[in-house]
């Protein structure tokens, strides 16, 4: 990649900030996937691949803007690409995160492994 891009500036820097953060993090190195921010909360959603050798991982990030709280979980995905299909859209309806998955004959046999749409409620996330 580095010699591809030798002579874009940018793009070399971009290249070797993330090999430092994999060489930094490794299989932790947390992958952005989505976010949704509206006046009141903004919810992100990463995963990772296989960390430390255990089961791929979705990472959901809450922060209520007035009040302040912070709070996330995770859950396990069968395969990391399955967080593509499984979450189109992000939205809150009574204290509860609600992921919806996308909506399509593949994503309905990708999905078939998980109870969907995924809901968490706000109150039994992990502080952070």
């Amino acid at each position: 990649m580095k010699s591809l891009y030798s002579s874009d500036k940018q793009k070399l820097e971009t290249i070797i900030e993330v090999e430092n953060l994999i060489c930094h993090f490794n299989t932790e190195i947390k992958i952005s996937y989505k976010t949704k921010e509206t006046s009141s909360y903004k919810i992100h959603v990463s995963y990772q691949i296989k960390p430390n050798g255990h089961s791929s991982k979705a990472i959901i990030e809450y922060l209520d803007k007035k009040t302040n709280f912070k709070g996330q979980t995770y859950f396990d995905l069968h395969f990391y690409d399955d967080i593509y299909p499984l979450i189109e859209t992000i939205g809150v309806k009574d204290n509860i995160i609600v992921l919806n998955p996308k909506k399509s004959f593949r994503a309905d046999l990708y999905n078939g492994r998980y109870k969907t749409p995924l809901q968490f409620e706000i109150n039994q996330l992990d502080k952070i």
